[in-house]
């Protein structure tokens, strides 16, 4: 049986890079995305004192 090129089930170096990219990278990316809008809504109500 035959799979695509690149298929998880392949036994090219892409299978390997897909199921990292797939279970790993995937959900740091999500994370990464999560954390960065939670800082700056608290970037962002932080009071500024402003010299007059």
């Amino acid at each position: 049986m035959r799979h695509r090129r690149g298929s998880y089930l392949s036994t090219d170096t892409y299978g390997g890079l897909y199921l990292v990219h797939k279970f790993v990278l995937t959900p740091l990316l999500y994370l990464a995305s999560v954390s960065f809008v939670l800082h700056t809504f608290h970037w962002a109500m932080l009071a500024v004192s402003v010299p007059v």
